[in-house]
């Protein structure tokens, strides 16, 4: 499942730098919404499956897909660790340093 952001720099030359960062920071923040959205479906749609499934006799046949529809469960899981992971390592590299990045990033908590 892949998405396109759809981001346009130079059509407006008149716009600043800070204005651009917002309005790119407002279409990822909409594309992060779509994925987590796209991504609960589709664990609905495997989990009512699942339930579907159980309720049968269990042959080979809904075995192996009770099987399959388990590994492409876990394998989503393990994407969506990663990448929680790699953001925290990223924090922790670039955002703990004395830097402006670490200091923009806490004036904007306040």
């Amino acid at each position: 499942m892949k998405f396109r952001l759809n981001i346009d720099w130079c059509l407006e030359a008149s716009e600043n730098l800070p204005l651009k960062l917002e309005r790119l920071g407002q279409k990822l923040l909409t594309w992060s919404h779509t994925i987590r959205r796209d991504r609960k479906a589709r664990k609905k749609k495997f989990e009512d499956r699942m339930k579907e499934l159980y309720a049968k006799d269990l042959d080979d046949d809904i075995f192996a897909e009770l099987t399959k529809i388990q590994l492409e469960l876990n394998l989503d899981a393990d994407k969506e660790i990663f990448w929680e992971q790699r953001a925290r390592i990223n924090w922790l590299y670039n955002g703990d340093q004395n830097t402006t990045f670490f200091h923009k990033m806490v004036t904007k908590r306040k």
